[in-house]
């Protein structure tokens, strides 16, 4: 009994890290969103760090969060008919969101290269990338998370443990969580001054 709920627990932690890095970059376009809202009202923009922002997460994810969630949408995909049409939808959703982030960097690039760029079209845009961040976590979180904890039993967080938690543990391990706390700190001060 005692190895099986070690076993869940490994398992589990796949769920756990998605879960926290949705936390993290909900924080995230919280303080974007802060901070567009800051511009509207006139404050001067720190497109810089904005940009920043929106790179890490596009980074983040593209390298490390939807690697992670693949390891677990492949694992369960075939398991149920309704499963397999949600992490379908949201295998497309990830490919979008790595569009919407290159569309969003690219007039703030262009805007911090020579400054010819309207505000109020980076304000749009901005603004289309939050949207879509914020549906496609609250989708993951909840609809997909939900039905892979009912379907999934010992033996499945057992097996997912056992093939792929070593490899992505790994990959983990190079990124530079300090980078977030980071960036966090400074997009607070940013929106404080």
């Amino acid at each position: 009994m005692e190895i099986a709920t070690k076993q869940d627990n490994l398992g589990m932690k796949i769920l756990s890290v998605l879960h926290r890095d949705h936390i993290n970059m909900s924080k995230l376009l919280t303080l974007i969103e802060r901070n567009i809202e800051q511009i509207k009202q006139g404050h001067s923009a720190d497109l810089k760090l904005m940009a920043e922002a929106i790179e890490y997460i596009g980074h983040y994810a593209d390298l490390y969060h939807h690697p992670l969630e693949d390891v677990l949408y492949d694992y369960f995909k075939d398991k149920s008919a309704e499963l397999t049409l949600l992490i379908n939808r949201c295998e497309k959703e990830h490919q979008d969101l790595k569009v919407c982030t290159e569309q969003v960097l690219s007039p703030i690039s262009v805007s911090l290269l020579d400054g010819m760029l309207p505000m109020a079209k980076i304000i749009e845009n901005l603004e289309a990338f939050l949207e879509q961040e914020k549906q496609h976590i609250n989708f993951e979180e909840g609809q997909i998370f939900p039905k892979i904890e009912a379907l999934a039993n010992a033996q499945d967080w057992e097996k997912l443990a056992k093939e792929s938690w070593l490899k992505t543990d790994a990959m983990f391990q190079k990124f530079d969580s300090n980078h977030y706390a980071e960036l966090y700190a400074d997009l607070e001060e940013a929106i404080a001054s």
